[in-house]
Protein backbone atom coordinates (compact mmCIF):
# COMPACT_ATOMS: atom_id res chain seq x y z
CA UNK A 1 0.00 0.00 0.00
CA UNK A 2 1.38 3.36 -0.98
CA UNK A 3 1.71 6.40 1.29
CA UNK A 4 -1.19 8.18 -0.38
CA UNK A 5 -3.51 5.24 0.07
CA UNK A 6 -2.41 5.01 3.73
CA UNK A 7 -3.29 8.70 4.34
CA UNK A 8 -6.67 8.52 2.59
CA UNK A 9 -7.87 5.55 4.60
CA UNK A 10 -9.03 6.14 8.25
CA UNK A 11 -9.20 3.43 10.84
CA UNK A 12 -12.53 2.61 12.59
CA UNK A 13 -11.12 3.64 16.00
CA UNK A 14 -10.19 7.12 14.78
CA UNK A 15 -13.60 7.61 13.18
CA UNK A 16 -15.41 6.64 16.42
CA UNK A 17 -13.24 9.04 18.45
CA UNK A 18 -14.10 12.03 16.25
CA UNK A 19 -17.80 11.19 16.37
CA UNK A 20 -17.97 11.16 20.21
CA UNK A 21 -16.35 14.58 20.73
CA UNK A 22 -19.40 16.69 19.66
CA UNK A 23 -21.65 14.64 21.94
CA UNK A 24 -19.42 15.36 24.91
CA UNK A 25 -19.46 19.11 24.22
CA UNK A 26 -23.24 19.15 23.90
CA UNK A 27 -23.66 17.24 27.17
CA UNK A 28 -21.36 19.66 29.05
CA UNK A 29 -23.18 22.69 27.64
CA UNK A 30 -26.57 21.26 28.63
CA UNK A 31 -25.42 20.57 32.18
CA UNK A 32 -24.18 24.16 32.52
CA UNK A 33 -27.49 25.60 31.31
CA UNK A 34 -29.46 23.46 33.78
CA UNK A 35 -27.24 24.57 36.67
CA UNK A 36 -27.68 28.25 35.77
CA UNK A 37 -31.46 27.91 35.54
CA UNK A 38 -31.60 26.17 38.92
CA UNK A 39 -29.50 28.87 40.61
CA UNK A 40 -31.39 31.83 39.09
CA UNK A 41 -34.60 31.54 41.22
CA UNK A 42 -32.54 31.20 44.41
CA UNK A 43 -30.53 34.32 43.60
CA UNK A 44 -33.71 36.25 42.78
CA UNK A 45 -35.36 35.12 46.02
CA UNK A 46 -32.34 36.21 48.04
CA UNK A 47 -32.46 39.72 46.49
CA UNK A 48 -36.10 40.43 47.48
CA UNK A 49 -37.91 40.92 50.80
CA UNK A 50 -41.63 40.09 50.76
CA UNK A 51 -44.01 41.90 53.09
CA UNK A 52 -46.88 39.63 54.22
CA UNK A 53 -49.24 42.58 54.78
CA UNK A 54 -49.44 46.25 53.93
CA UNK A 55 -48.75 47.26 57.56
CA UNK A 56 -45.91 44.87 58.41
CA UNK A 57 -42.34 45.35 59.67
CA UNK A 58 -39.65 43.86 57.44
CA UNK A 59 -35.88 43.51 57.84
CA UNK A 60 -33.34 43.50 55.04
CA UNK A 61 -29.97 44.68 53.83
CA UNK A 62 -29.17 47.57 51.48
CA UNK A 63 -29.82 46.71 47.84
CA UNK A 64 -32.69 44.26 48.40
CA UNK A 65 -36.08 44.95 46.80
CA UNK A 66 -39.29 45.08 48.86
CA UNK A 67 -42.31 43.33 47.33
CA UNK A 68 -45.89 43.05 48.60
CA UNK A 69 -48.04 39.93 48.48
CA UNK A 70 -51.14 40.70 46.32
CA UNK A 71 -53.42 38.86 48.75
CA UNK A 72 -52.55 41.46 51.43
CA UNK A 73 -54.61 44.16 49.63
CA UNK A 74 -57.26 42.09 47.84
CA UNK A 75 -60.00 43.05 50.31
CA UNK A 76 -59.52 46.85 50.04
CA UNK A 77 -59.44 46.58 46.23
CA UNK A 78 -62.59 44.43 45.92
CA UNK A 79 -64.34 46.50 48.59
CA UNK A 80 -63.73 49.67 46.57
CA UNK A 81 -65.01 47.90 43.44
CA UNK A 82 -68.24 46.76 45.15
CA UNK A 83 -69.68 50.30 45.02
CA UNK A 84 -69.03 50.49 41.27
CA UNK A 85 -70.25 46.94 40.51
CA UNK A 86 -73.53 46.36 42.39
CA UNK A 87 -74.33 43.21 40.41
CA UNK A 88 -70.90 41.65 41.09
CA UNK A 89 -70.09 41.08 37.45
CA UNK A 90 -66.50 42.33 37.79
CA UNK A 91 -65.72 41.54 41.42
CA UNK A 92 -65.27 37.78 40.99
CA UNK A 93 -63.09 37.89 37.86
CA UNK A 94 -61.00 40.74 39.31
CA UNK A 95 -60.42 38.83 42.55
CA UNK A 96 -59.25 35.75 40.65
CA UNK A 97 -57.00 37.74 38.32
CA UNK A 98 -55.56 39.68 41.27
CA UNK A 99 -54.71 36.53 43.20
CA UNK A 100 -52.90 35.08 40.18
CA UNK A 101 -50.76 38.19 39.64
CA UNK A 102 -47.17 38.34 40.85
CA UNK A 103 -45.73 40.28 43.81
CA UNK A 104 -46.10 44.06 43.79
CA UNK A 105 -42.75 45.87 43.71
CA UNK A 106 -42.42 48.73 46.22
CA UNK A 107 -38.78 49.81 45.81
CA UNK A 108 -35.21 49.04 46.85
CA UNK A 109 -33.88 49.17 50.41
CA UNK A 110 -31.42 51.89 51.37
CA UNK A 111 -29.26 52.40 54.45
CA UNK A 112 -31.14 53.21 57.66
CA UNK A 113 -34.67 52.75 58.96
CA UNK A 114 -37.53 54.25 56.98
CA UNK A 115 -41.22 53.74 56.20
CA UNK A 116 -43.04 52.99 52.95
CA UNK A 117 -46.18 55.17 53.32
CA UNK A 118 -49.67 54.18 52.29
CA UNK A 119 -49.86 56.54 49.30
CA UNK A 120 -46.76 54.92 47.82
CA UNK A 121 -48.29 51.47 48.26
CA UNK A 122 -51.53 52.75 46.67
CA UNK A 123 -49.61 53.99 43.61
CA UNK A 124 -48.03 50.53 43.16
CA UNK A 125 -51.45 48.84 43.51
CA UNK A 126 -53.05 51.18 40.95
CA UNK A 127 -50.20 50.45 38.54
CA UNK A 128 -50.87 46.72 38.95
CA UNK A 129 -54.62 47.22 38.38
CA UNK A 130 -53.78 48.90 35.09
CA UNK A 131 -52.15 45.63 33.94
CA UNK A 132 -55.36 43.61 34.55
CA UNK A 133 -57.82 43.81 31.63
CA UNK A 134 -60.88 43.21 33.83
CA UNK A 135 -60.26 46.44 35.79
CA UNK A 136 -59.76 48.56 32.66
CA UNK A 137 -63.38 49.84 32.24
CA UNK A 138 -63.64 51.07 35.85
CA UNK A 139 -59.99 51.94 36.58
CA UNK A 140 -60.55 55.69 36.48
CA UNK A 141 -63.45 55.52 38.94
CA UNK A 142 -61.68 52.87 41.07
CA UNK A 143 -58.45 54.84 41.59
CA UNK A 144 -59.72 57.41 44.18
CA UNK A 145 -61.45 54.77 46.30
CA UNK A 146 -58.44 52.42 46.34
CA UNK A 147 -56.01 55.28 47.06
CA UNK A 148 -58.06 56.55 50.01
CA UNK A 149 -58.45 53.08 51.53
CA UNK A 150 -54.77 52.11 51.25
CA UNK A 151 -53.51 55.52 52.36
CA UNK A 152 -55.31 55.17 55.69
CA UNK A 153 -54.69 51.45 56.26
CA UNK A 154 -51.16 50.76 54.99
CA UNK A 155 -47.63 51.67 56.02
CA UNK A 156 -44.64 49.28 55.98
CA UNK A 157 -41.75 49.87 58.40
CA UNK A 158 -38.40 48.81 56.94
CA UNK A 159 -35.39 48.11 59.18
CA UNK A 160 -32.18 47.94 57.16
CA UNK A 161 -29.13 46.31 58.73
CA UNK A 162 -25.66 46.65 57.26
CA UNK A 163 -23.88 43.29 57.01
CA UNK A 164 -20.70 43.02 59.03
CA UNK A 165 -17.51 43.12 57.01
CA UNK A 166 -14.67 40.62 57.24
CA UNK A 167 -12.49 40.72 60.31
CA UNK A 168 -9.42 42.84 59.90
CA UNK A 169 -6.08 41.09 60.44
CA UNK A 170 -4.10 42.25 63.46
CA UNK A 171 -1.41 44.85 62.76
CA UNK A 172 2.12 43.48 62.35
CA UNK A 173 4.36 43.64 65.37
CA UNK A 174 7.01 46.33 65.33
CA UNK A 175 10.63 45.09 65.32
CA UNK A 176 12.77 45.76 68.36
CA UNK A 177 11.78 43.16 70.89
CA UNK A 178 8.60 42.04 72.60
CA UNK A 179 6.27 44.66 73.97
CA UNK A 180 5.95 44.86 77.77
CA UNK A 181 3.07 42.95 79.30
CA UNK A 182 0.68 45.21 81.31
CA UNK A 183 0.82 44.45 85.01
CA UNK A 184 3.89 42.21 84.67
CA UNK A 185 7.14 42.36 86.59
CA UNK A 186 9.68 44.96 85.39
CA UNK A 187 12.85 43.94 83.64
CA UNK A 188 15.50 43.24 86.31
CA UNK A 189 18.23 44.52 83.99
CA UNK A 190 16.62 47.93 83.48
CA UNK A 191 18.28 50.73 85.44
CA UNK A 192 16.12 52.85 87.73
CA UNK A 193 16.68 56.62 87.70
CA UNK A 194 18.13 58.28 90.80
CA UNK A 195 16.73 61.43 92.31
CA UNK A 196 13.50 62.60 93.91
CA UNK A 197 11.34 60.54 91.57
CA UNK A 198 12.64 57.31 93.13
CA UNK A 199 11.22 56.32 96.50
CA UNK A 200 13.63 55.52 99.34
CA UNK A 201 13.78 51.97 100.69
CA UNK A 202 14.14 51.30 104.41
CA UNK A 203 17.74 50.43 105.25
CA UNK A 204 19.14 51.86 102.03
CA UNK A 205 21.75 54.56 102.04
CA UNK A 206 20.47 57.93 100.82
CA UNK A 207 22.81 59.51 98.24
CA UNK A 208 24.47 62.75 99.43
CA UNK A 209 23.92 62.07 103.14
CA UNK A 210 26.80 60.71 105.22
CA UNK A 211 26.55 59.59 108.82
CA UNK A 212 30.25 60.12 109.53
CA UNK A 213 31.42 62.58 112.18
CA UNK A 214 32.57 65.10 109.57
CA UNK A 215 29.14 65.54 108.09
CA UNK A 216 27.12 65.27 111.34
CA UNK A 217 28.92 66.43 114.51
CA UNK A 218 27.19 65.09 117.61
CA UNK A 219 29.66 66.66 120.03
CA UNK A 220 27.87 70.01 119.86
CA UNK A 221 24.66 68.53 121.23
CA UNK A 222 24.37 68.92 125.03
CA UNK A 223 21.70 68.69 127.71
CA UNK A 224 21.17 71.86 129.84
CA UNK A 225 22.16 71.40 133.48
CA UNK A 226 19.92 72.50 136.36
CA UNK A 227 20.56 76.12 137.37
CA UNK A 228 22.34 77.10 134.16
CA UNK A 229 21.04 80.30 132.51
CA UNK A 230 19.47 80.22 129.08
CA UNK A 231 22.04 81.00 126.40
CA UNK A 232 21.70 84.18 124.38
CA UNK A 233 19.89 83.82 121.08
CA UNK A 234 17.72 80.94 122.27
CA UNK A 235 13.97 81.51 122.39
CA UNK A 236 12.76 82.59 125.82
CA UNK A 237 9.90 80.77 127.51
CA UNK A 238 7.27 82.01 129.92
CA UNK A 239 8.98 82.93 133.20
CA UNK A 240 12.41 83.23 131.57
CA UNK A 241 13.71 85.22 134.61
CA UNK A 242 13.76 82.07 136.66
CA UNK A 243 16.82 79.89 136.42
CA UNK A 244 16.68 76.54 134.79
CA UNK A 245 15.60 73.86 137.22
CA UNK A 246 14.04 76.28 139.82
CA UNK A 247 10.48 75.96 141.20
CA UNK A 248 8.14 78.24 143.19
CA UNK A 249 4.96 77.48 145.13
CA UNK A 250 1.58 78.73 143.95
CA UNK A 251 -0.33 81.15 146.21
CA UNK A 252 -2.63 79.32 148.67
CA UNK A 253 -6.38 79.92 148.53
CA UNK A 254 -7.88 82.00 151.41
CA UNK A 255 -10.66 80.53 153.57
CA UNK A 256 -12.29 83.93 154.39
CA UNK A 257 -15.44 85.16 152.65
CA UNK A 258 -15.20 87.91 150.11
CA UNK A 259 -16.79 91.34 150.60
CA UNK A 260 -19.80 90.81 148.26
CA UNK A 261 -20.75 87.66 150.11
CA UNK A 262 -20.60 89.47 153.47
CA UNK A 263 -22.84 92.27 152.20
CA UNK A 264 -25.40 89.78 150.93
CA UNK A 265 -25.51 87.95 154.27
CA UNK A 266 -25.92 91.25 156.16
CA UNK A 267 -28.81 92.38 153.94
CA UNK A 268 -30.57 89.04 154.38
CA UNK A 269 -30.22 89.32 158.15
CA UNK A 270 -31.76 92.80 158.24
CA UNK A 271 -34.71 91.78 156.11
CA UNK A 272 -35.34 88.72 158.27
CA UNK A 273 -35.28 90.81 161.46
CA UNK A 274 -37.80 93.30 160.10
CA UNK A 275 -40.09 90.50 159.00
CA UNK A 276 -40.01 88.86 162.43
CA UNK A 277 -40.66 92.20 164.16
CA UNK A 278 -43.71 92.92 162.01
CA UNK A 279 -45.15 89.51 162.65
CA UNK A 280 -44.63 89.90 166.39
CA UNK A 281 -46.31 93.34 166.55
CA UNK A 282 -49.58 92.17 164.99
CA UNK A 283 -52.43 91.67 167.47
CA UNK A 284 -53.63 88.15 167.94
CA UNK A 285 -57.08 87.26 166.78
CA UNK A 286 -59.44 85.77 169.31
Amino acid sequence: MTRGERQGTASPVTTRRYRTRPARHLFAAGAGVVACLAAAPQAAAAETVEAPSCSAVVDGIPGQEVVLDPSAVVEPVTGALAGLDPLGLLTGPLRQAWQNSGPIHLGTLSVGQHEIPGNRIADAVIARLGEIPVAGPVLEQLTPAVTGALDSLCGILVRVTTPAGPDRPPPPEEPGGPSPVPGGAPDPGAAEPDGPARGAVFGERIPGLSLSGAALDLSTVSVPQPGSPVAAGEPALAGASRAAGSASALPADRDTLSQPVLLAVLALTIVSAQLVRRLASRPRRR
